[in-house]
């Protein structure tokens, strides 16, 4: 078990998160010139993860509610002992309380090293028509429009982690 390969680099998806710059009312709803992209891992990337590197019956996840926000822990077996690291998370629009155990659960498990390289991405925007025409084609979208871009990044953060495995 090598708990430095929770930080590889595993495929990731984009979404839209906020507007940048300002926004116009349309049908009751802020329209914006452009919005940031941002990239993330689902819960079962996270899980998968687990299991490739740590082992199916070596972690174990685990919620608690701490002053009304709820909190996920994730703990490794590491030399016969469970070691856990904790995060809070937030509630989604669509579905909350499911949102919000999955949030806290990426949170611990970013703690760990899974998926922190989405916050070494450089930062992505696209128009409010873009944004329109690919609303459900986001990923493919972004990945195509900022191609170069995101090679450039993955070659730089993939020499920083191979430096890094080195020492």
């Amino acid at each position: 078990m090598e708990i430095k390969n929770l930080w590889k680099i595993i495929p990731f998806k984009f979404r839209l998160w906020g507007g940048v710059g300002s926004a116009k009312e349309q049908n009751g709803r802020k329209v914006y010139e452009k919005y940031f992209v941002l990239g993330y891992i689902d819960a079962r990337d996270a899980m998968d993860l687990l299991d490739e590197v740590i082992g199916v019956g070596n972690w174990q996840r685990d919620h608690k509610e701490v002053a009304g926000n709820l909190y996920a822990g994730v703990a490794l077996l590491i030399d016969g002992n469970r070691v856990w690291k904790w995060d809070c998370g937030t509630e989604s629009n669509t579905e909350k309380e499911k949102g919000e155990s999955s949030d806290s659960f990426k949170r611990a498990c970013v703690n760990w090293g899974i998926g922190r390289f989405l916050y070494t991405l450089p930062n992505l925007t696209i128009t409010a028509e873009e944004a329109k025409s690919h609303k459900f084609g986001i990923t493919e979208f972004v990945k195509e429009k900022y191609r170069d871009k995101l090679m450039e990044w993955h070659k730089s953060l993939s020499s920083w982690v191979d430096n890094n495995e080195k020492n």
